[in-house]
């Protein structure tokens, strides 16, 4: 996944588990399950700046995604950090 911060720059997490999706057809979705694993770095950056679009690369290609909470990852981080101490 390339994460686009408002400043440009880019952070890229790698996906730890692979997840070939499951079928919503009620909603007309797919959902996948997975998760990306964070370093020090890619935290403080994520920290720092809000997120304006994600890349998701699949198998067969790639898929562009606006973001509408910017600070989701400044949030949720702030959040994670409090839960730790």
């Amino acid at each position: 996944m390339l994460v686009r911060l408002l400043e440009g720059e880019t952070v890229v997490l790698n996906c730890q588990e692979s997840d070939k999706g499951t079928v919503d057809d009620v909603n007309g979705k797919t959902i996948y399950r997975t998760y990306f694993s964070l370093d020090k770095l890619e935290m403080k950056r994520l920290l720092k700046s809000e997120v304006v679009s994600v890349r998701m690369l699949w198998s067969i290609g790639y898929e562009d995604y606006d973001v509408n909470e910017l600070d989701f990852f400044i949030n949720q981080l702030k959040c994670l950090e409090q839960v730790k101490q």
